[in-house]
């Protein structure tokens, strides 16, 4: 998303000079007014305004709100503004956030990610699966969910291997169901090795065992993760 920064000896005259630059019309702009400048006093000590002016692409009222009620939040969380991004196919929204001090954003193990992007779901779809168009929406702050996947899929082979060589389940900690998902997947294919879920949210916890290993009745390895 391209940006820039324009000055003039009025708000209109800069905005007008930055969509020139940019080659976009107001419609595909997102305009910050960065100084309102000043006339002086008798043309003495006249301050120029400086505005800053971004593309923004057209898309659906769906990913507009998403992006919008983003924005609200990074502000009302004292953050700088961040740069929000949706790729829209058919039923399904995917938001990405990128910006500095996002960190408030994602929380500890991502479980301020988590609540965002069930807010932002809500916020897309208020009248829930009930409306005629509803939107899957994924949220990710700073590439954190490809990390995270990245680590938790290590864990999980570097815990197989471990089950393998002493022959004792491994106990990972309590989990949401996203993580959790990503272990199971992780070894999926692994040859010897079974996955499954013991506890109840929020302590729920995937459990890594040589298969053959006997399975606890409250195991439920089918249910939702």
């Amino acid at each position: 998303m391209r940006s820039v920064e324009c000055v003039g000896r009025t708000i209109e005259e800069a905005v007008d000079a930055a969509l020139k630059q940019l080659g976009v019309g107001r419609d595909r702009a997102d305009i910050i007014v960065l100084d309102e400048g000043s006339r002086g006093i008798l043309g003495l000590g006249a301050k120029m305004a400086r505005v800053r002016v971004k593309e923004i692409f057209v898309t659906s009222a769906p990913a507009n709100a998403a992006v919008n009620f983003l924005r609200r939040v990074a502000q009302l969380m004292g953050l700088p503004e961040p740069l929000v991004e949706v790729k829209e196919e058919e039923d399904t929204l995917a938001v990405t956030v990128e910006g500095e001090n996002v960190g408030p954003m994602i929380g500890y193990h991502g479980d301020a990610l988590d609540a965002l992007q069930l807010l932002t779901g809500l916020v897309v779809n208020p009248q829930g699966r009930d409306s005629d168009h509803y939107y899957h929406l994924t949220l990710d702050v700073s590439h954190y969910r490809e990390r995270r996947e990245d680590t938790l899929s290590r864990l999980a082979l570097r815990l197989a291997e471990k089950a393998e060589e002493t022959g004792h389940r491994q106990e990972l900690e309590p989990m949401n169901s996203y993580e959790r998902r990503v272990i199971h997947t992780a070894l999926s294919d692994y040859p010897g090795i079974t996955t499954f879920s013991e506890g109840e949210d929020p302590y729920r916890h995937v459990i890594i065992a040589v298969e053959g290993e006997e399975e606890p009745l409250e195991a439920q390895p089918n249910e939702e993760y």
